[in-house]
C-alpha cells in the first residue's frame, strides 16, 4: 500500500493552511527525526542556560555591595560562571546555602541565592517540558494518497456484451458492499474493537438517528403497519471532510442521507388470474403444469412495461432476499410512487416458506403464525409467499460556500447542474472543487439500500445469524428494523470508503474493466487516511524548534563577540566574567601560591636576629605600610 501514500510536505487543510503543513515519512525515518529533535532540544538548553548565566552575572556585579555582601555575590557569580547546566547551577547554590547555614551565617545571605535557585529551577523544567512537547510535532498517522494509474473509478468495459456487463457491474457492486457490511460489523456494532481498519479512515463512523414517521408513498394505504406508520433512518450533516477529502473546500460542503421505510402489503402488487396467465406464458411457463407459480411486479423498465418476479407457493430452500429499485416516481407503480418525483424507491422480498420458526413471530418482515404439528414438536411457517419492505431514498447537500442548501431529492437526481451552480458559486470552475464534488456524486449515486443488499441474497440478513438447518431459533419483535439499520450503516460505511477505494483499488481485470477517470486526475492526490507504517509530522513545529535552536546558539556566543569589540565599556562587562572563570581562578590561585613559597624561600636566607619575615609582612603587615606592599607585591 506504500505506493499509494505520498512522501513528503503536504496540506492537511482541516487542521489549517498553516498548522496543516506536514511532512509524511515511514515511521522509521520519522522516529529518528523525532528524536534527533529532542536532542537538539536538550543542547539548546544548555546553550539557553549560558545566555541566563552570563546576563545574571552581569546584574550580580553590579549588585555587590548595595544589596548583597560582596562574598556572597562573588560565591553566586563563581558558580554561574562555571555551571554548564541549569541543573548544576542549582545544586552548587543549594550546597553552598546548606553550608552558609552550618556556618550560621544570617538569614540574609542564605536568601540572596532564593532567586537564583528558583530562576534555574524554573529554565530548567522548562525545557524537560519542552522537550516531551517535542514529541507532540508528530500529529498522527493521517497522510495523503498520491496518484498512481491505478487511481479511479473502474466500470465494466464497454467492449462486453449485455450479461457479461451486468455480471462485471454486479461484482464491483457486491465486492464495495461486502467491504462496507464488513466494516459495519467490524467498526460500528463493536465501538471497542481494536482492530486496526477501524481506525483507518478520518471519520470512524457516521453518526445516524432514526425515528418513526409517517408513511413516505403517495399512497399511504399500502404501509401495513396499523398506524401507517415507518421508519425513517437520517444521517448527521458529513462534510465531504469526513469522507477523507483533502481540500480547502472539503469542509465547506456537506451532505445528509436520509431513509424511510415501512413493510407494505402484498395484494396490489400480485397479478390477476388472467394477467398472471400472460406473464408465465411469456417467460415460458405452463399455468396448468406449473399451478403453484404466480408472478408479481413493484417496478417498471424503461418501456414502462412491468418488471416481473415469480414465485412458487411452496418453495424449498433457504430465505430468498430480492431486491428492485425504481430510480425516480417513472419506474415505479403507482402505489409505490414516492412523495417527491425525484426521490428512488427501493424494495426488498423476502421469502422463506421453508423456514421452521421455534416460535410465532409477528415482525412483518419475517412474518411467521402458520403453526404445524410435528412428530414431537410444533413449529410455525411464514403465512405469507411475499414479504417485504419498500423505501424511500434521498439525500441533501449543503455549502457553506453560497448558504445554500438543495432540497431532498433522490440520490442520483441530486447531482443537476442547476444544484452544482447554486452550490459551488464562483468555484464551479475550480479543478480542486468540482474534483471532490464529483468523487461525492459518484459515491452518493451508489448509497441506497438497494445497493446495500442487492446480489448477497440471505447473507445480507442478521436473522441469519440464528437460523441453523432451516431452523429459526430466535427473532427479533423488531427484526425488520435491525436489518433496516445495519442495511442503512452498510450505505454510509459505503461513503467512507469509497474514496479510499478510489486509490487503493483490488487488482481486477483490466480487460473487462474501464477507467472512469485516470491516475492523474485530482481526486487522486486527494484522498486523506491513517496509515500504522507511516507517520505526519508539523512541519511549522520542526521549524520553530530548528530556527530556535539557530537562534539560541549565536546568542550563546555573545560574549565571544563583545570580546571582539575592544572598548571599555566591552571590557567592563567583559573582565568580571573572564575574571570569575574557573581556569583563571586556578591560575590566580596558583600564582599566590608560588609566590607564598617564595616568601618562604626568603625568610630561611635571612639572619637569625631579623625581627620580621617577609612572609609575614605581607600577609599580617597594616594597611598603613604601603612600602612592605610595594617592596614585594602579590601577584594579581
Amino acid at each position: 500500500m506504500s505506493e499509494v501514500i505520498y512522501i513528503g510536505i503536504w496540506t492537511d487543510y482541516d487542521r489549517g493552511a498553516v498548522l496543516g503543513k506536514v511532512l509524511t515519512l515511514p515511521t522509521r525515518t520519522a522516529t529518528i527525526l523525532v528524536t534527533t529533535l529532542a536532542i537538539l532540544v536538550t543542547i539548546m538548553a544548555n546553550r539557553s542556560w549560558k545566555i541566563w548565566r552570563f546576563l545574571l552575572h552581569h546584574l550580580l556585579h553590579h549588585s555587590q555591595g548595595r544589596t548583597i555582601e560582596h562574598s556572597t555575590v562573588k560565591q553566586q557569580q563563581v558558580v554561574l560562571r562555571n555551571s554548564e547546566t541549569a541543573g548544576g547551577a542549582i545544586v552548587s547554590l543549594i550546597e553552598l546555602t546548606l553550608k552558609c547555614r552550618r556556618d550560621g551565617r544570617p538569614l540574609s545571605a542564605v536568601a540572596s541565592r532564593l532567586p537564583l535557585i528558583l530562576f534555574g529551577l524554573v529554565h530548567w523544567m522548562t525545557f524537560i517540558a519542552l522537550g516531551i512537547l517535542t514529541s507532540q510535532i508528530n500529529v498522527g498517522r493521517i497522510v495523503r494518497s498520491a496518484e498512481t494509474t491505478g487511481c479511479g473509478l473502474w466500470l465494466p468495459s464497454d467492449s462486453l456484451s449485455g450479461l457479461e456487463n451486468t455480471l462485471t457491474s454486479n461484482g464491483l457492486i457486491v465486492n464495495a458492499t461486502l467491504a462496507a457490511d464488513n466494516y459495519v460489523r467490524n467498526c460500528y456494532n463493536n465501538e471497542s474493537s481494536r482492530i486496526s481498519e477501524c481506525n483507518k479512515f478520518v471519520e470512524r463512523v457516521i453518526p445516524q438517528f432514526s425515528e418513526m414517521v409517517q408513511c413516505p408513498f403517495r399512497d399511504k394505504e399500502i404501509c401495513s403497519l396499523p398506524d401507517k406508520e415507518a421508519i425513517a433512518f437520517t444521517s448527521g450533516n458529513i462534510s465531504f471532510s469526513d469522507l477523507g477529502l483533502n481540500s480547502r473546500f472539503a469542509r465547506m460542503l456537506s451532505v445528509r442521507r436520509r431513509t424511510v421505510c415501512s413493510p407494505i402489503a402484498l395484494e396490489p402488487f400480485l397479478y390477476d388470474d388472467e394477467a398472471n396467465q400472460a406473464a408465465l406464458k411469456s417467460l415460458g411457463h405452463d399455468r396448468m403444469d406449473e399451478p403453484e407459480l404466480h408472478a408479481y411486479a413493484y417496478t417498471l423498465d424503461h418501456q414502462g412495461q412491468n418488471l416481473t418476479g415469480i414465485y412458487r407457493r411452496h418453495e424449498a430452500g433457504d430465505y430468498d432476499l430480492t431486491t428492485r429499485m425504481a430510480l425516480n416516481e417513472t419506474f415505479a407503480l403507482e402505489p409505490l410512487k414516492p412523495q417527491e418525483p425525484s426521490m428512488e424507491v427501493s424494495i426488498i422480498t423476502l421469502r422463506g416458506r421453508t423456514i421452521l420458526f421455534v416460535e410465532p413471530s409477528s415482525d412483518p418482515l419475517f412474518y411467521a403464525q402458520d403453526r404445524r404439528n410435528g412428530t414431537d414438536f410444533e413449529y410455525y411457517l411464514m403465512g405469507r409467499p411475499l414479504n417485504s419492505i419498500a423505501c424511500q431514498e434521498m439525500a441533501e447537500i449543503c455549502s457553506s460556500i453560497t448558504g445554500n442548501c438543495s432540497n431532498w431529492q433522490g440520490l442520483s437526481a441530486l447531482w443537476t447542474r442547476n444544484n452544482r451552480i447554486a452550490l459551488l458559486g464562483s468555484h464551479i470552475n475550480d479543478t480542486e472543487a468540482t474534483a471532490i464534488y464529483d468523487a461525492v456524486e459518484h459515491a452518493i449515486s451508489y448509497s441506497g439500500i438497494f445497493y446495500a443488499v442487492g446480489g448477497r441474497g440471505n447473507s445480507a440478513l442478521q436473522a441469519t445469524r440464528n437460523t441453523y438447518q432451516g431452523v429459526q431459533h430466535q427473532i427479533s419483535e423488531n427484526q425488520w428494523k435491525i436489518e433496516l439499520e445495519q442495511w442503512f450503516k452498510t450505505t454510509l460505511a459505503g461513503l467512507q470508503i469509497a474514496p479510499y477505494r478510489m486509490v487503493v483499488m483490488p487488482d481486477l481485470d483490466r480487460n473487462r474493466v474501464y477507467n472512469l477517470r485516470n491516475g492523474s486526475d485530482p481526486i487522486c492526490s486527494m484522498v486523506k487516511f491513517r496509515s500504522p507504517e507511516h507517520a505526519s509530522l508539523s512541519l511549522l513545529g520542526i521549524m520553530i524548534i530548528l530556527v530556535f535552536s539557530v537562534v539560541i546558539t549565536a546568542l550563546s556566543y555573545c560574549d565571544s563577540v563583545l570580546n571582539m569589540a575592544h572598548t571599555t565599556r566591552m571590557l567592563g562587562v567583559l573582565t568580571p566574567w573572564k575574571q570569575d572563570d574557573y581556569l583563571h581562578l586556578l591560575d590566580k590561585a596558583e600564582g599566590i601560591n608560588e609566590n607564598l613559597h617564595a616568601a618562604d624561600a626568603f625568610d630561611e636566607t635571612k639572619s637569625n636576629d631579623t625581627p620580621i619575615s617577609y612572609r609575614t609582612s605581607v600577609l599580617c603587615a597594616p594597611v598603613s605600610q604601603p612600602e612592605v606592599i610595594r617592596r614585594k607585591p602579590l601577584p594579581v
